[in-house]
């Protein structure tokens, strides 16, 4: 018959629940270490809605959250960094607290790849400057200038409207 899939809406991860649960919390783990993490699509997709629902977590900063993030987290030590210094960063955000860049494809056997990273993380950006590339526009510039120039032979053996042939 026809299943309805009610309440699974994430990725199963070749798992169940319990294994999909440890595997994002390993991930909110090193996300927050790190700020910065490269990981499968798939598993950043999932990763930012936890991970945006973490730091909503650490924002609030009453004790009932502690306790949350504390079994949350594998390393006790992070808990202090959620609540101090992210909490801090992202106060006066509203959500949106990390970012899904697509990388090229892993080697081995061709998966699509994602960096999952902290917005305002302080690290390096990996996105793009904005506007255009410098570098293209020139030569794009530096064609049309090529074209425009006298010393592209003109073709006569082509009509004009309005002359006669």
């Amino acid at each position: 018959g026809c299943v309805m899939r009610h309440g699974h809406k994430l990725p199963r991860f070749r798992g169940g629940a319990k294994r999909r649960e440890a595997l994002l919390k390993n991930l909110a783990t090193a996300l927050v270490k790190h700020e910065r993490i490269t990981t499968t699509l798939a598993k950043a997709k999932a990763m930012k809605r936890y991970g945006d629902k973490i730091i909503t977590v650490g924002k609030k900063g009453d004790w009932r959250s502690r306790l949350k993030a504390e079994s949350w987290m594998r390393e006790p030590s992070l808990v202090d960094k959620l609540f101090g210094p992210l909490a801090l960063r992202y106060q006066d955000r509203p959500g949106g607290y990390t970012r899904v860049l697509r990388i090229p494809n892993r080697k081995g056997d061709n998966s699509p790849m994602a960096i999952i990273e902290c917005v305002d993380n302080g690290l390096p950006s990996l996105l793009p400057a904005r506007g255009a590339d410098p570098g293209r526009e020139a030569a794009k510039t530096e064609k049309r200038n090529q074209l425009k120039g006298s010393d592209v032979p003109q073709r006569t053996d082509i009509p004009v409207e309005g002359t006669p042939v």
